[in-house]
């Protein structure tokens, strides 16, 4: 198409400069003189195409010298000389060889699919049709999709996935939708245990959520947590071999980490066993942590020989997580990320393996999916979570309201009971005991003041068995959720702050601020813009 335009712009400017010239030429000019200078003209029409440079010749030469016959076909025999010469000097011109790159993602991507034993991509075109190549030549070099066997995950089928879709111009969009969430929420049902039937549209909510990831701008981390043996790793599988490029890995690898986020835009289960010391070995937890929100990259020198700016590639790290592990560990910020799953001994008894490839039909419809709701709005939904969960949980209602809105009680129990498990599992971390340590003293606290030597004293006092908590850390901990800090009456550190705020702060970790001693109003306002402290 741009080899097109491009001609078309040649001849137009031929054709421009061609009149202008015809024009510099007097009518009554001797017909020698007149021949010579029509040389320069002919030249010009040689680069228009053949019927445009006769019709040139026939209506404004022939008009303007009034020619005769003979050499109005001498003319148009000369062009066609011309013609003929520049194609032969145009061919003899090396070509640019293009460099051709493997690619495994672009903005109007499906997926990458299986064409007859051959990977292809399957894309929405500029005109907004669906289409099929096996190789995309642009400007400066041609884009060809991995090798199928390159691939850490079966490709749909092109076939398959083409007739899925062809089901959504004759079939009711909404009924092929439901149908699909329930074949999926079914495959779940049968594929794993989980403590409340309700947990199945949640994450059935989730795997949809994976093949629209364009939408969204954050992606909640699924935590599966409990001892060996219990159905952590066949949920994962389950849920990971249905997701949008699932893929499942023991490794916390920087690199892994980078290349299945930024090259692949792939869905990671994280199968591990010591989560806590693995980040720590691989110095990984940030990335990890960077999974859940868009925007993130991860810069990495890649070829240091072409100088600043260029030595470097940004990669990308957002993309859908789940992980299971049989231990957690002490980090506030992991946690509020994910979705904590409990699971529970399973007394059912699954007679089959979960495999990629059982689960590739499915997959092949959510391609389908995918490939109509691309570039579609996502309904409004009300929002019903506040802070960090509503953020994560977005997406999963989003899904539903598109969906199935009946689902919508059962999504918003889970969530709740999800919470509650949270806050039960976090009271005993360092930042719940300092923060439920400020809350019970601002309650019986007659001021707006509170001394931090007095917080410590209460964080270390109140149950035996618990790990020590340093004056020093509990400081800075204050000074990072966003209390000011000045000097009390004792003259030692102290934290500033309002009810309005404090409440607030509270109120994101679950917890209810509730003074039951009078305020002195005399020490510090309630509120407002003067108030003193978070």
């Amino acid at each position: 198409m741009q080899n097109s335009d491009s001609e078309k712009t040649t001849s137009v400017e031929a054709l421009k400069t061609a009149e202008q010239l015809i024009n510099s030429i007097p009518a009554n000019t001797d017909l020698v003189l007149l021949i010579e200078q029509l040389r320069l003209v002919c030249q010009e029409l040689s680069l228009a195409s053949d019927i445009e440079a006769t019709l040139f010749v026939q209506t404004v030469i022939k008009a303007r010298f009034r020619l005769n016959a003979p050499l109005i076909n001498s003319l148009l025999r000369s062009i066609r000389e011309l013609r003929k010469r520049n194609h032969l000097l145009a061919s003899r011109v090396p070509k640019v060889k293009k460099n051709v790159e493997t690619c495994g993602y672009f903005q109007d991507l499906i997926d990458v699919v299986d064409l007859d034993g051959r990977s292809a991509f399957l894309y929405k075109s500029p005109d907004g049709q669906l289409a099929i190549e096996e190789k995309i030549e642009l400007d400066d070099r041609i884009i060809v999709p991995p090798p199928l066997e390159r691939l850490p995950y079966p490709a749909p089928s092109a076939e398959r996935v083409m007739v899925q879709f062809e089901q959504y111009n004759s079939g009711s969009v909404r009924e092929l939708d439901e149908r699909l969430y329930d074949d999926l929420l079914f495959y779940l049902e049968e594929s794993a245990d989980l403590p409340d039937p309700a947990y199945y549209h949640l994450l059935t909510a989730w795997v949809f959520h994976t093949y629209l990831m364009e939408y969204f701008y954050y992606s909640p981390i699924l935590l599966f947590f409990g001892q060996p043996a219990i159905g952590k790793s066949r949920l994962g599988r389950a849920l990971i071999h249905a997701s949008f490029r699932g893929v499942q890995v023991e490794s916390l690898s920087s690199a892994h980490l980078i290349r299945y986020a930024g090259d692949q835009h792939a869905s990671v289960f994280f199968d591990i066993k010591n989560l806590g010391k693995k980040l720590s070995r691989e110095n990984s937890l940030d990335l990890l942590l960077l999974r859940c929100e868009r925007g993130a990259i991860a810069p990495r020198v890649t070829n240091a020989g072409k100088g600043a700016i260029l030595d470097t590639r940004y990669y990308d790290l957002f993309g859908p997580t789940i992980v299971a592990c049989n231990e957690t560990f002490d980090d506030s910020a992991f946690e509020s990320r994910t979705l904590f799953i409990r699971m529970q001994m399973s007394t059912r008894h699954f007679s089959h393996p979960v495999t990629a490839d059982m689960v590739l039909p499915l997959r092949e419809r959510l391609t389908a999916f995918r490939a109509w709701h691309f570039d579609e709005a996502l309904p409004p939904f009300i929002r019903t979570q506040d802070g960090r969960m509503g953020d994560l949980t977005n997406p999963i209602y989003q899904v539903i309201e598109m969906i199935k809105p009946g689902a919508r009680g059962a999504v918003d129990r889970t969530i709740e009971k999800l919470r509650g498990d949270t806050w039960v599992c976090r009271q005993e971390t360092p930042e719940i005991r300092i923060l439920t340590a400020v809350k019970n003293l601002a309650e019986h606290n007659r001021t707006t003041m509170l001394e931090v030597y007095e917080i410590w004293q209460h964080v270390n006092g109140v149950r035996e068995g618990l790990p020590v908590i340093s004056r020093e850390r509990i400081g800075r901990f204050l000074t990072a959720a966003g209390f000011r800090r000045e000097r009390g009456s004792t003259g030692r550190s102290a934290i500033v702050y309002s009810v309005s705020s404090l409440s607030a702060l509270l109120s994101r970790y679950g917890m209810v601020f509730m003074p039951v001693v009078p305020m002195d109003l005399r020490t510090y306002p309630l509120d407002g813009d003067s108030s003193p402290g978070i």
